[in-house]
C-alpha cells in the first residue's frame, strides 16, 4: 500500500560554462495517512555519487559558501562543492538547495568517494504535497572560486 507518490522531473540544460546543469524537482504526496520522511542523512534525501573510480582514487573534495562549516553540524546550506578526478580529468560538482525547500537539511559533505547531498526530515498531511527543488552544475577542471560559485547559487534561487 502506497504511502508517498512522487512525481519528479528532471531538466538537464546545455549551457556555454557548464558541461550540464540539471534541475531536479520533486513533488511528494502523502497518501492514505500522514507521513513522515526520516531517515540517515548519510544515505538519504538528494545524494550525487561520482563514477567508482572516484572510491578507488579518493580524491572528493569539498567547498562550501563559506569558510569553517561543519556539515556534521551546520544545517541548511544553500549548496557545496566537489571536485575529483575521474580517468585524469578533475570534475567539479555544484549540488544546490532551493531556498523554498523546508528548513533543517543537513549535508553529508566530507566522504572521499564522492558521496554527498542534502537530507530533510519532511512532515507531509495527508493528501498534501512538498515539493523540493535542487540544482547540479557539472564543470570540467578545478574548483570554480567561491564567489563564482556562489553566484551560480545567485542565479538559481531566484528561479521558481
Amino acid at each position: 500500500k502506497p504511502v508517498v507518490k512522487e512525481l519528479r522531473t528532471y531538466a538537464v540544460t546545455d549551457t556555454n560554462d557548464a558541461y550540464a546543469l540539471i534541475d531536479l524537482t520533486s513533488e511528494l504526496t502523502a497518501v492514505g495517512s500522514d507521513v513522515v520522511l526520516d531517515g540517515d542523512p548519510e544515505h538519504a534525501g538528494v545524494q550525487f555519487r561520482p563514477s567508482q573510480k572516484v572510491a578507488e582514487n579518493k580524491s572528493a573534495g569539498y567547498t562550501f559558501h563559506r569558510e569553517g562549516i561543519n556539515p556534521n553540524q551546520d544545517l541548511d546550506l544553500p549548496w557545496v562543492a566537489e571536485t575529483f578526478q575521474l580517468d585524469g580529468q578533475k570534475w567539479t560538482v555544484q549540488h544546490m538547495s532551493h531556498p523554498q525547500n523546508p528548513e533543517g537539511a543537513r549535508w553529508s559533505a566530507y566522504r572521499d568517494y564522492g558521496r554527498f547531498g542534502p537530507f530533510t526530515v519532511i512532515e507531509i498531511p495527508e493528501g498534501e504535497t512538498q515539493t523540493l527543488n535542487y540544482r547540479f552544475r557539472i564543470t570540467k577542471g578545478d574548483t570554480p572560486s567561491r564567489e563564482t560559485l556562489a553566484e551560480q547559487y545567485s542565479s538559481y534561487k531566484h528561479v521558481k
